[in-house]
């Protein structure tokens, strides 16, 4: 049945990896089911407790773990804590399965190389991306909806597909310095290595840069320190080597992004003070005000983010870029404290190990270790998303965080008894809640999957339409999905975009359908009321049905919810404009535009009252000279011109 688990496992993570790293809870829960399925498998018989489980981890994992899972379920909105609910029971599956049930090399072997099998189709597909600069994606209804030429393999981030090879490379590399494994594997996952390094390059990641040099500098110290254990005459010469090793490496990857004009650019940015993260981490501590203790809850950034926003961010602030900031606006100093705990007994979990494997290999008289090779490898994997979770969030990702998982299982359980006295029942506790946390996939999970499923088709149905039947049928599905979920705030939201967009076109039904594109968006606002493009789309319904009053009554609370935000100013402006306030108009789309200077539909409202001034102006001009009340100016004086716009301005006014 080990066996059984490990290719459940496998599967999950190739799944969860090629769906777009499970970044929304449509793909992640497929895999959590699978990875609940793998936790069935320690119920069968003939199963042998491992002694060497570290208590201590398990222990601090467990508290971390069942706050985070007690803080979702009393978040302010109910449905954005589910992706951390989710995520964290993945984790604990992994985690417990890699502890109690995954513990042998054997097991653990191939778990890594479906990894490296992985790592080697995200490059290329990463590199053709890379080559034709149009964001290809695997899946036609999955797109990046950004420009960049960066590779993100089946990843819809860059970053994320950073942060998964930078895993796989340091693992490829521990093996090649000190695993057992036949030369022919050794070389194989060295050239997996190397490739893993180029798709880093190709992936434009800067945090990704940063962290995997420090990932690499963490593998030769701790490869040293292994050696100096062992066999110490060895020490000097393996330091010289590891040096130098360590300048061609980085060397080599920075002359070869140096050959690429985008790839070099990336590069000299690293330092960046007028990176959006520093404006993104200022309303996370901004937020971490709130509530200091026990944090906002769990999902809360995402429209808190909006409303703490500096004028300078644009772009939706969904995650903060910080995992460690992520946790504490969220989960407050409790939940910090937890995991500083739960970080803690894994790093020390983990020195012990090395040193233990290191000294049963100075026993054996013997110099490779495949659990050495893992263990190094997990530890450098460690230091490297220490490092870059300061700047992004790969732990917000169900992919990453699933292997993550596995790499502290490792750590918690290096598969060598350190100590005389070594207890059972870790590997028991662990036993007993796999079954338990399956269920639990079984039960909050699984049974929200069709509701997320048709949700997902109304959303590519309002996207695609073509035709009104399109519209029509996203409304179908979105019925179809609460039937499974109600309180899913984008089933409401696409089904009322559906019903808006139809009305533009539709004179015949366009009091009926913009009263149903209202009902939806009211439902959909009962169950996040802090969506605030649901709130811009309602405003924007009630000045297309007449009902000013509503309309303005909505964007006042738009301001509220998302202060900084240019579609705020520039819908404001669009319903000042209708009503024939020119003034106000244009007061609003200046301020949409000094905030984002591409926002389009300020930038047309602004063309637009331009137009019609002048055309006034215009008109006002030939009327005067009709009438014979004034001369007309020579072509180089312009008072006529300027008395007449003041005139307009007043009336105006």
């Amino acid at each position: 049945m080990r066996n059984v688990a490990v290719f459940l496992i496998i599967f999950a993570f190739l799944l969860v990896q090629t769906l777009i790293g499970g970044a929304k809870q449509l793909y992640c829960i497929p895999t959590i089911g699978i990875l609940a399925l793998a936790g069935l498998t320690v119920l069968w018989p003939g199963w042998k407790a491992p002694k060497t489980i570290s208590a201590l981890a398990l222990i601090t994992t467990l508290c971390f773990v069942g706050y985070v899972l007690a803080r979702s379920q009393m978040a302010p909105v109910n449905y954005l804590a589910r992706t951390h609910m989710y995520i964290v029971l993945g984790c604990l599956l992994v985690y417990l399965l890699t502890l109690c049930f995954v513990n042998e090399n054997r097991h653990r072997g191939m778990l890594i190389i479906a990894l490296l099998v992985s790592a080697l189709a995200q490059v290329v597909m990463g590199a053709v991306q890379f080559k034709r600069g149009d964001q290809f994606m695997l899946l036609p209804w999955v797109q990046r909806i950004d420009d960049w030429w960066r590779a993100s393999g089946f990843f819809i981030s860059p970053n994320h597909y950073s942060g998964f090879l930078e895993i796989v490379a340091l693992f490829a590399f521990a093996i090649v310095l000190w695993s057992r494994w036949p030369i022919w594997g050794k070389m194989l996952t060295g050239y997996v290595g190397l490739m893993c390094v180029a798709g880093i390059a190709i992936s434009g990641s800067r945090g990704g840069y940063l962290s995997f040099a420090a990932g690499c500098v963490a593998l030769a110290t701790f490869s040293l320190i292994a050696i100096r254990k062992v066999e110490p005459r060895r020490f000097m010469p393996a330091l010289c080597i590891s040096v130098a090793g360590l300048v061609m490496l980085l060397g080599s990857a920075l002359w070869f992004m140096s050959k690429s004009e985008v790839i070099g650019k990336r590069v000299q940015e690293i330092n960046d003070p007028a990176n959006m993260r520093w404006q993104l981490w200022e309303a996370a501590l901004t937020q971490f005000q709130m509530d200091k203790t026990w944090g906002t809850g769990s999902g809360t950034y995402y429209y808190l983010g909006r409303q703490l926003r500096h004028a300078t961010v644009q772009n939706d602030p969904v995650f903060v870029h910080n995992d460690y900031l992520h946790l504490l606006c969220e989960y407050g100093m409790v939940g910090a404290a937890l995991f500083l705990l739960f970080f803690a007994a894994h790093a020390v979990m983990g020195w012990r190990g090395l040193n233990a494997l290191a000294g049963r290999l100075e026993q054996s008289h013997m110099q490779t270790s495949t659990g050495l090779a893992f263990q190094i490898g997990a530890l450098s994997a460690l230091v490297d998303y220490v490092v870059h979770s300061v700047v992004d969030f790969n732990l917000q990702l169900p992919a990453n965080a699933f292997v993550m998982a596995f790499v502290l299982g490792i750590l918690a359980n290096p598969a060598v008894q350190w100590r005389r006295r070594a207890a059972y029942w870790p590997a028991t506790v662990s036993r007993i809640l796999l079954p338990f946390a399956s269920l639990a996939v079984f039960v909050v999970a699984l049974p929200r999957f069709p509701g997320e499923y048709f949700t997902e088709r109304a959303r590519m149905f309002v996207r695609d339409a073509k035709k009104p039947e399109d519209f029509d049928a996203a409304r179908s599905f979105a019925k179809r999905a609460l039937e499974y979920d109600k309180i899913n705030p984008f089933t409401y939201y696409y089904a009322g975009e559906a019903a808006r967009i139809q009305a533009l076109d539709d004179k015949e039904k366009r009091q009926a359908l913009n009263e149903e594109a209202v009902r939806w968006y009211e439902s959909g606002l009962r169950t996040f009321p802090y969506d605030i493009n649901a709130v811009l789309k309602l405003a924007r319904t009630f000045d297309t049905m007449g009902l000013r009053g509503a309309a303005e009554a909505q964007l006042t609370e738009a301001q509220e919810l998302d202060p900084n935000l240019s579609s705020v100013y520039s819908y404001f402006g669009l319903h000042y404009h209708e009503q024939g306030l020119l003034g106000d108009a244009a007061d609003q789309y200046e301020q949409a535009l000094e905030l984002n200077p591409n926002d389009e539909v300020a930038l047309m409202g602004r063309k637009t009252i331009q137009e019609q001034r002048a055309k006034a102006r215009a008109e006002a001009l030939q009327m005067r000279k009709t009438s014979g009340d004034v001369e007309m100016p020579d072509a180089g004086d312009d008072s006529d011109d300027v008395s007449m716009e003041e005139d307009e301005n007043e009336d105006a006014e």
